[in-house]
Order: structure tokens, then sequence, then C-alpha cells
């Protein structure tokens, strides 16, 4: 882990703060203590915020994602006049096929499609049908994978935006606000006994 994730994990490991919190309530006068809990209390609210920043942000991309993916196969399926769509293998050069319980085998001849031509190399292929389940349209799987995958991305950008969003937090809270740069004092003098850290508890919050 690296050294802000270790600083960002031991900020919010609730055992470890109560420890610390009742060796501060023993060991400093109760005004100093008085605003230590207030920069915890300070840091809290905020990580708390920046978790919900974070989760609202990924919901968003997921949503927008998820949205995309759906409107591009449907209009993949109106434009083939299709409602649905099935991974099928290939037969041979003018017959694909699939099963769903029992075997359904289609001549795609009458499409226009050539197999070999079309689709060389190609075993597994995505059947696009309508509701009488005949066969519309034959693509293949890298096509309909551009579809198919939007969501998944999605999902990952989600998670690494939020991960971005509270990494770039915790090196906030640890550089540059003020509650959180007192907060890491008092746990080095908790872990130090480093006396000249105690100033800067005893600032206001």
């Amino acid at each position: 882990m690296s050294n802000v994730g270790l600083e960002f994990a031991t900020a919010v490991n609730w055992y470890e703060i109560a420890k610390a919190l009742d060796y501060g309530k023993s060991n400093l006068d109760s005004e100093t203590y008085k605003k230590v809990v207030g920069n915890f209390k300070k840091m809290i609210k905020h990580i708390l915020l920046w978790v919900l920043i974070a989760m609202a942000v990924g919901s968003g991309i997921a949503a927008i994602s998820k949205y995309v993916s759906d409107a591009k196969m449907n209009a993949l399926l109106e434009s083939n006049n299709a409602t649905q769509w099935v991974t099928g293998v290939r037969a041979d050069a003018t017959t694909v096929q699939y099963t769903r319980g029992e075997s359904y085998r289609y001549d795609v001849s009458a499409l226009g499609i050539n197999m070999d031509s079309d689709f060389p190399e190609q075993r597994s292929l995505i059947l696009l049908l309508d509701d009488n389940n005949q066969l519309q349209n034959v693509i293949s799987q890298k096509e309909f994978e551009k579809i198919s995958n939007i969501f998944p991305i999605g999902l990952v950008l989600w998670m690494v935006v939020a991960a971005v969003i509270l990494i770039g937090y915790a090196i906030y809270i640890r550089k540059r606000a003020s509650y959180g740069r007192k907060w890491y004092a008092f746990m080095k003098w908790v872990n130090t006994g480093d006396e000249s850290l105690l100033n800067m508890l005893k600032e206001d919050c």
C-alpha cells in the first residue's frame, strides 16, 4: 500500500482511533483534547461527504453507460427489424444455428450473406431474430461487443473515478486541510510522543 493509502487507512481505523483518543484524553488538557476531537469530527464529516460525492459521480457514469448501451442495442435491433439477439454458431458456408431447448438452423444466403467471405474463420456469431424467431441478420461477436462492453467499461470507470477522488482527497486532508494536518499531527504525537507537535494541536480548529 502507498504511504498515502496507509495514512488514509490509519486515519479511519476505528480501533486505533479509540486508543489514540483515550490516550489523548488522559494526557492532554481538556481544551486541547476538545480541539483534537473537533478536528476528528470535521475529518470524518468531510470523508463521508467525499465518499458520497465519489459514489454519486460513479453512479452517474454507470447510469450513462447503461443508457448508451441500451440505446445502441435498441438501435441495432430496430435497424434490422429484430427484437432479440442470441449467440449462434456457423454450421457451414450458408447455415447458422443456435440451441435454446432445441436446435434452430437458418439459411443465410437469402439475406445475401456468405459465411466464408463475410465471417471468415468466425464460428461464434450473433443472430438477430424477430418475434417469430425468424433470422433478420447476422453480426460478428466483435461488432456486438462494441455495444455490450459499454456498460462493463462504465462500471470499471466508476471504480477508477471513485478511487481517484478518494485518493486525491486523502492527499488533500493530509497536506492541505487544517483539520487533517492537525489530526495526523495528533496521531503522530500519540505514536512518537513528539512534544513539538503539541503547539499545532492547541491551535483553533
